[in-house]
């Protein structure tokens, strides 16, 4: 699989908040969160 490189802006509303990251090893993409 290929590797992409992603841009990450922790701002400080939202600094608690996890980086993004899969759920379990056969997840097909990244759980997001966001600060709203």
């Amino acid at each position: 699989m290929s590797e992409v490189a992603v841009s990450v802006v922790r701002l400080p509303h939202a600094a608690d908040l996890p980086l993004p990251a899969y759920a379990s090893d056969a997840a097909a993409g990244m759980d997001l969160l966001a600060a709203v």
